[in-house]
């Protein structure tokens, strides 16, 4: 158990010494009354306590993001051959509004 508190509050601490430039910048603009010693120890017990479900979060959202932008790459392919038969569908409609309709619509699926 202790070593489970310890490895937090270090991965905590390395964090700290990661962003405490940045963060005290930011925070020294917005904040001028407050003293320096003061936003850096607010700055120590966020990143203490929060460091590491911080982390976890990070790592969580790029990989979200890494495995959509995958899937996308990976069905372009089918999506732009989906797009080619519903451009051709509106090149043949004969109703100019029905046509910028259809084309329209395959121009949102090949977005998604």
């Amino acid at each position: 158990m202790i070593l489970v508190f310890l490895f937090y509050f270090t991965i905590g601490a390395l964090e700290y010494f990661r962003v405490v430039e940045d963060y005290q910048k930011h925070l020294e603009e917005e904040y001028p009354i407050h003293p320096i010693l003061l936003l850096n120890f607010c700055i120590l017990v966020v990143c203490l306590l929060f460091g590491l479900p911080l982390l976890i979060i990070k790592i969580f959202t790029h990989m979200k993001i890494f495995f959509k932008n995958l899937w996308r790459k990976i069905t372009l392919p089918f999506r732009l051959i989906r797009f080619g038969k519903k451009l051709n569908k509106s090149t043949q409609e004969k109703d100019s509004k029905k046509s910028i309709e259809l084309l329209f619509e395959a121009l949102r699926e090949i977005l998604k």
